[in-house]
């Protein structure tokens, strides 16, 4: 589970060994920092059942952590996605064919996830592997439902003998869109999410405010 949720972090030098053993230390640290102020204070030894399940849950950061990695990438992938479609669907009206349009890809999107992905097709197809087989490769690591669709969409372009440009155009203003009705969605959630910030902070501080003269004058009255 560890190795495929690594691999969506599309960093070649990670390793599971290394994951595992940050986690061993946080829950081997935790723990003997907990029983040695058990055995300081003098304390009861059931305390070390709380300190063994406080230890495990601190074991858990490094996973959460490289969940929440994960996702960050996905969602600069989602943002890259249409701009990479209109420069492959430029390459390709220009003339350019489907593996140097890729390539052109690679050297002109910014610096990010996306770009390690084609930088990697490049090197499958150099190490032997097929178009297809790359392709196939590039929709499974990236983990995007954008990728799926475009790949299995390239492929069977190529196999009846379409045309990609307009396959390409159509992709890309497809996912422009999915991009506009996501920040449309973020944006209509933005009012529910500063609920409970307004309940918790600024309404209590704003009653204090008006109540304190009220209170006040009662307090002088009595």
């Amino acid at each position: 589970y560890l190795q495929q949720l690594s691999s969506h972090t599309f960093e070649s030098n990670y390793q599971v060994d290394v994951f595992f053993a940050r986690q061993c230390l946080l829950f081997g640290g935790v723990w003997l920092l907990g029983a040695a102020w058990v055995i300081s204070a003098r304390a009861e030894l059931s305390l070390l059942v709380g300190i063994t399940v406080l230890a495990g849950l601190v074991s858990l950061w490094p996973l959460l952590r490289l969940k929440q990695q994960q996702r960050h990438l996905k969602k600069q992938m989602q943002r890259d996605f249409p701009f990479m479609l209109e420069l492959l669907c430029l390459s390709v009206e220009s003339g350019h064919g489907l593996q140097h349009a890729l390539w052109l890809c690679s050297t002109e999107l910014q610096a990010g996830p996306l770009q390690q992905q084609l930088i990697k097709i490049q090197e499958s197809m150099r190490a032997g592997l097929t178009r297809e087989q790359a392709l196939e490769q590039f929709a499974q690591q990236t983990d995007l439902d954008e990728a799926r669709s475009f790949v299995a969409a390239l492929q069977q372009s190529i196999e009846l003998g379409g045309r990609l440009a307009p396959l390409l155009r159509q992709q890309a203003q497809q996912r422009r869109q999915e991009r506009f009705l996501r920040a449309e969605k973020q944006a209509l959630e933005a009012p529910v999410k500063m609920l409970a910030p307004l309940v918790l902070c600024i309404f209590p501080c704003t009653f204090l405010v008006i109540a304190y003269p009220l209170f006040f004058q009662l307090w002088q009255q009595l």
